[in-house]
Formats: structure tokens, sequence, C-alpha cells
């Protein structure tokens, strides 16, 4: 079995940034990054939405195939002045992405150019943060997605 994480980010990230509709807060296009640094994330401004591997498992697809389970995080961050904003508007950010990724709405990710086939995705979790300073507050919400996915060209 390949592994399949390289093409399975560049997908989501495709999903959350040139899918229609794009996420969006306010109008504007939401940034979709794989990293970024605590101090841009408090001195550049938010929201902005950063993919992450969390987990990767081999299961066994049938006898002769193996496959890969990977958990990825979605983080969502907002960050506004006192009183000028908050979970509200950082829960409308995490509503459109679970909007792009829950199961009964058939979002398959194409990972075929790849010959990877995605066959189950489905939601773990999600878990809140939030973090006060003297002039704003930083929101955050982690969605935790797991995707099976096979390698066709076994």
């Amino acid at each position: 079995m390949r592994y399949a994480l390289n093409p399975l980010i560049v997908a989501i990230i495709s999903e959350l940034k040139d899918a229609t509709p794009s996420l969006s807060f306010n109008g504007n296009p939401i940034d979709v990054f794989t990293s970024v640094s605590v101090e841009n994330l408090l001195n550049d401004g938010v929201p902005v939405v950063v993919i992450r591997p969390a987990n990767t498992i081999e299961i066994d697809v049938n006898k002769d195939d193996l496959g890969h389970e990977y958990v990825i995080e979605i983080e969502v961050y907002s960050k506004f002045a006192v009183g000028l904003g908050g979970w509200g508007n950082n829960n409308d950010i995490v509503d459109q992405v679970l909007a792009k990724f829950r199961p009964n709405v058939n979002v398959a990710l194409d990972l075929s150019a790849d010959n990877f086939k995605i066959i189950a995705q489905e939601m773990d979790n999600i878990s809140s943060f939030i973090e006060s300073f003297s002039d704003s507050v930083l929101y955050s919400n982690t969605i935790s997605i797991t995707f099976n996915i096979t390698d066709l060209t076994t």
C-alpha cells in the first residue's frame, strides 16, 4: 500500500478553497494552510483554517489488500477584539467545513489521479478552545475526520 496522505491533504484543501461554495467569512474567502505559527494567528488576523494529519493506521481491506485509515484534523481559528465576535462567528465557519465533509452529502474527494479511492469517511469529534488576551479573544475548533483509503494499483 502506497502512502496516500499527500493526495488526501491536497484534495481536502482543494475542497475547502476551490470547490463551490468555498469557505468564507463576511463575504471574504478564508485562507487554508497546512501550518501556521501562533504568532501569525495573533498578529496577522484570523479566521484561518489549518489542516493537519493526526494519525495513520494500516487496515485490512480484504485478505489480499491493505488500506490506510487517516485521521485528519481541520482546525478553525478566529480572533476578535473583546466584545466584537465570538463562538457564533467561529461556529459559522465550522458549519461550512462540516457541510463539505458530512458523509450523508455524498462528498467524494477525488484521489483517482493518484490511483487511490476513499472507501469511507467519518466525523469523529469536534473539540473547542478559547484563549483570552488583553485586547482580544482567540477561538478555535478542531474537527477530526477519519478517511479510509485503498490503493487502486494493487
